[in-house]
This record gives structure tokens, sequence and C-alpha cells, in this order.
């Protein structure tokens, strides 16, 4: 499944989705893009966009798109993210336990 996520959503993330084809909006140069424009964008070329805007279906006409499109809350997500040592944008801990960001979860990046 190829899956496309929004901006605010973590990158840590992709550790519970193993097997699929995951990129990010700033990893694809679409940080720019207004929400309109990252929808149809990403219609044909993903199956499922993440997204943990709550309004985007108040925002958008979400009738008739191919595009499955998950609404995940900043707890939701927090609750993932903590088990890998990291928080919901992507701050790990190191070994010493000081906080450090990790180039590979930094938002945007993936591995």
């Amino acid at each position: 499944m190829r899956i496309l996520f929004d901006q605010g959503t973590p990158i840590p993330l992709k550790h519970h989705l193993p097997g699929h084809e995951i990129q990010s909006a700033f990893e694809l140069g679409w940080s720019k893009l207004t929400n309109g424009e990252l929808l149809a964008a990403a219609e044909g070329r993903f199956d499922v966009f993440v997204t943990t805007d709550r309004n985007l279906r108040y925002q958008q006409s979400l009738t008739g798109r191919k595009l499955a499109i998950p609404c995940a809350s900043d707890n939701q997500l927090a609750a993932i993210a903590e088990p890998h040592g990291c928080d919901r944008h992507g701050r790990c801990r190191d070994t010493t336990g000081r906080a450090s960001t990790a180039p590979a979860l930094r938002r945007g990046r993936q591995n």
C-alpha cells in the first residue's frame, strides 16, 4: 500500500506500518501545497493520506475521493511514538537520556 504522511504526521508512525511504501509531503516537496492541492496530487499516486488535521473534512470536499484519509489525534500518535523513545515530533532520547533529534526521525524525513 502506498501511504502519504501529511506535515503533522510523526515519522515514527512508519515503524508500525511495515511492508508499506511511506512518503511524507515534506519529502516530496509538497510542503507549500494547500490541502486541496495536496489531496489532488496524492490521488492516483497514493492509496492512503494520513493526517492529524481534524478540520480537513470541513475544509475540503472528500466525497468521491479515491484516497483513504484517516485522521489521527495527537494523543493517538503520542501513544504510538513514545514506545520508540520519541515524542510525536520525532525528538528522541539518546543512550545517555539526553534529548536529541535523530536525522532519520526528523519530521519529513524517513530511512
